[in-house]
């Protein structure tokens, strides 16, 4: 076997003198480098490191083998830890002996890679076990038929030259012996038909025989495989798992969203941007962004939901109203005509794309009028606006009024 990829962490590894192209170049290399060294184990790790890039040589093995005990004999009694490295593309693993790579699934279930091995090989040995006996069987079925052959041409052969005798006396006392050699030919058939039934019984049973052991034996070699199949199959899919969970992370899909409003009340009528200079949380990246303290930005497309709730106040009756846009276009409205304190809310979901703008924008007219009223905190703010990533439209978007990309 290779000596341990685990010495590479106790020696400085040697720089051989040329990139190898195969498993001599490997050997010419170790031969010239631990030439007059004295840590002659650096330069069997080195060697072996190199070996391990080529077809395994038997010739090259039985070197390593020599060497290990002589040179390197002392580093193998000191434990390291494990080791994880990429190699040609490849994600190796590497731990001393005696140890063990698990996996764990919720802390309960426990998967080790080299018990699994065991198992397959285990498997590998009672397939071919099980292969050979059937073999067995096959073989056993066809001595049997060979032996019901030649006892069928036996009796044909005696049959045939039974009839002959008889038709060569027939001949020679056919008028004379014509009643002998009716009775004669009627033991004749009589005993033909008892051989007949005869050989068909234990044909028949011989059939019979063969059929029910080779059933047997399948019925025991599948029950056999198929238990260890199942076994393999529930180790693999835990492996499965586990890679699985290790690859994406949180089973929670996690939300990206921004929540925030102004921090100072707006006096004033007509239209105006809501300020959004007050941010109350912000995981919009990497799908939007507050670009400006008035807009929105849209990082990726996407279905994108917007929620405002914003406080407004007049002394008398008037209009408040309220227009989102996307991209400089007025997409929606909303207006009441109210008295004093009003909480103006509008809720929409929109397909936008990357690049582009969306923001809302309010109107109040009355005497003593605030078109919002803000808070600096985020506790009790009587207005705020919320923007979520929803995520991407399944299928092929057919809507005629702006919301299909």
């Amino acid at each position: 076997m290779l000596l341990k990829l685990a010495a590479l962490a106790l020696l400085p590894a040697a720089t051989l003198a040329t990139e190898s192209n195969s498993a001599m170049d490997c050997q010419l290399a170790y031969v010239q480098t631990s030439y007059g060294i004295i840590h002659k184990c650096e330069a069997l790790v080195t060697f072996s490191k190199c070996l391990s890039a080529f077809p395994e040589s038997s010739l090259m093995e039985s070197m390593l083998m020599k060497n290990n005990a002589k040179d390197c004999e002392a580093y193998w009694k000191t434990e390291t830890s494990p080791e994880m490295n990429v190699r040609r593309n490849n994600l190796q693993l590497t731990v001393d002996d005696d140890k063990d790579i698990k996996f764990y699934r919720h802390r309960r279930e426990e998967l080790s890679v080299f018990e699994m091995n065991k198992q397959i090989v285990s498997l590998q040995q009672l397939v071919g076990n099980l292969t050979t006996q059937l073999k067995s069987v096959n073989s056993n079925v066809g001595d049997l038929t060979t032996q019901l052959e030649s006892v069928n041409s036996n009796v044909v052969n005696n049959v045939q030259a039974k009839l002959d005798a008889m038709k060569q006396d027939q001949d020679d006392t056919k008028k004379a012996m014509k009643q002998d050699q009716d009775d004669t030919k009627q033991e004749i058939e009589d005993a033909m038909d008892d051989l007949e039934d005869a050989v068909g019984q234990k044909v028949s049973k011989l059939t019979s025989d063969t059929n029910k052991a080779l059933s047997t034996q399948s019925n025991s070699v599948l029950a056999q495989v198929d238990t260890k199949v199942k076994s393999l199959n529930a180790s693999v899919s835990a492996v499965a798992v586990v890679a699985k969970a290790a690859k994406d992370g949180n089973s929670d899909k996690p939300v990206h969203m921004w929540s925030g409003g102004p921090k100072s009340s707006k006096y004033a009528n007509g239209w105006h941007d809501l300020v959004m200079d007050r941010t109350d949380y912000d995981t919009a990246a990497p799908y939007f962004q507050k670009q400006t303290n008035t807009r929105f930005r849209a990082l990726k497309s996407g279905l994108f939901k917007v929620d405002y709730n914003i406080r407004q106040y007049g002394s008398g009756h008037c209009w408040r109203h309220m227009r989102f846009f996307v991209n400089g276009k007025h997409i929606n409205y909303e207006h009441h005509y109210v008295q004093s304190h009003f909480h103006l809310k509008y809720t929409a979901t929109w397909h936008i794309k990357a690049g582009q703008q969306f923001w809302g924008r309010m109107y109040v007219s009355c005497g003593n009028h605030y078109v919002f009223e803000a808070s600096s905190s985020w506790k009790g703010a009587p207005s705020r606006v919320q923007v979520e990533y929803v995520g991407q439209l399944e299928g092929k978007c057919a809507s005629t009024v702006g919301l299909c990309p």
